[in-house]
């Protein structure tokens, strides 16, 4: 089995690299990232790969079958659903927003005519 870490490419890598000969000869080389991610991810990502569980949106362990039904594609997107972040939006609370701000514009519009009209009668 491979797990597959939603991380940066050379990273990924270096872990493929350490599950395909399934020891951690390597683990030095996972701890010299420390330039590229910070000191919490790396410890998240170490407990990931020591407890070898899967982490929604961020680890998964992947059967090297179902790698090779995939192509042998081992991009992380291909196995690791990204989080949606996207806010959440009511649309009848904005519809209704919405009506208040044209309702608003239309008052404004009606206050501006009615200046611009008293101005114009009173330049005549």
């Amino acid at each position: 089995m491979a797990k597959i870490y939603n991380t940066s490419g050379s990273l990924n890598e270096l872990l493929r690299k350490i599950n395909y000969y399934g020891k951690i000869n390597n683990l030095q080389d996972l701890l010299n990232f420390k330039n590229k991610i910070s000191e919490e991810n790396r410890k998240k990502i170490l407990n990931a790969f020591v407890e070898r569980e899967n982490i929604d949106h961020f680890a998964k362990i992947v059967d090297n079958k179902d790698i090779a039904e995939n192509d042998y594609n081992l991009s992380v997107s291909s196995y690791v659903e990204q989080e949606d972040t996207r806010e959440v939006v009511n649309i009848k609370e904005l519809n209704k927003e919405i009506e208040q701000i044209v309702k608003r514009q239309q008052e404004l519009r009606s206050a501006i005519d009615k200046i611009v009209a008293d101005i114009e009668g009173g330049i005549i």
